[in-house]
């Protein structure tokens, strides 16, 4: 499970600084008018990326087409699924191409989260594995609602 509100808005376990959160909001909005005034739609992941010097560094592919000698771990996996006859499919975001530039900026505005004290009285299990890329989220919901949610 992801919180893609938290991964979009904050960067994959939070990694963005206060600064980079300003600068993805600040390229949203320049590219939301982009967007309107040309009449089409720019592409980019949904975790904005930023190169070495601490600038957005837009790319209209969450996936590469290739796998990079570097690659991490998760991109390995990712890749492996996504791009090959397993996990693809043409109109998949993941497969082919990227979400709408703009699409992040909601996720700011609207965390998924907020009402995860409504579970109550319900319970719910959330299973992770010790490695998993997305145990991070897991564990913030349980933080959130600890006598609601249990976790394995």
């Amino acid at each position: 499970m992801y919180d893609m509100s938290r991964s979009m808005s904050r960067g994959h376990e939070d990694y963005y600084t206060p600064e980079q959160r300003q600068k993805v909001v600040d390229h949203l909005s320049r590219q939301r008018w982009t967007d309107a005034e040309s009449g089409t739609y720019a592409r980019l992941s949904h975790e904005v990326p930023f190169d070495e010097n601490g600038d957005v560094a837009p790319s209209n592919r969450v996936l590469p087409t290739t796998l990079p000698a570097d690659a991490d771990p998760i991109t390995k996996m990712f890749l492996d699924y996504y791009r090959t006859e397993r996990g693809y499919h043409p109109r998949s975001i993941n497969s082919t191409t990227a979400w709408t530039a703009t699409t992040p900026m909601s996720f700011f505005a609207l965390p998924l989260m907020t009402n995860i004290d409504m579970l109550v009285p319900r319970k719910a299990f959330l299973v992770a594995g010790a490695d998993a890329h997305s145990r991070y989220s897991s564990e913030g919901v349980r933080a959130t609602a600890p006598d609601t949610v249990a976790a394995s």
